[in-house]
């Protein structure tokens, strides 16, 4: 499991703030922050609030860069649709309104070592346990072998968005 310390500030700011359900990072002003991490296989999980269906928010869980250009990411759009990215190229997108604002989402993603297949699951609102996310355009799972190393992940909120529970490990458990 990676450690995650010294954030990297890109923009934007944050503050932490505490509910029942423990801490979390809320986004103060739209912006994006970044943290080493060097697994390009194995499983990334974070719980994710949007607070509004006009956000975007982004999550490079493979990146070499601080600032998220390239790489793959997964993205919460302004349509509340899903869609995981190879750098700006689609690889799968969920139908709009597949989620909902105003609500806290867990999100896994892994990526297996043997074939480098990247699986996206959901829980959540109305996915009371973890769901496989259903493409409407590319398939989830998929294969994409570009990608095998990564030095950051890297997260972009919008205003009043939050994120919690950022859990990474290196290499899928089989």
């Amino acid at each position: 499991m990676s450690d995650i310390k010294d954030l990297i500030k890109g923009t934007g700011s944050f503050k932490i703030q505490e509910n029942s359900a423990g801490k979390y990072l809320v986004c103060t002003s739209a912006g994006k922050f970044a943290f080493q991490s060097n697994p390009a296989c194995g499983t990334w999980q974070f719980e994710i609030y949007k607070k509004a269906s006009s956000d975007v928010i982004n999550y490079w869980f493979v990146s070499d860069t601080a600032s998220g250009s390239a790489g793959y990411s997964l993205s919460l759009t302004d349509s509340n649709s899903i869609v995981l990215y190879k750098d700006a190229t689609a690889l799968f997108s969920t139908s709009n309104d597949y989620i909902n604002s105003e609500v806290w989402y867990s999100i896994k993603i892994e990526r297996a070592l043997f074939d480098k297949k990247i699986y996206v699951y959901i829980k959540g609102g109305t996915f009371a346990d973890w769901t496989l996310v259903t493409a409407s355009t590319g398939t989830n799972p998929i294969i994409d072998t570009t990608y095998v190393y990564s030095k950051f992940n890297v997260i972009e909120l919008t205003t009043n968005d939050a994120v919690r529970e950022i859990l990474i490990k290196d290499g899928v458990e089989i």
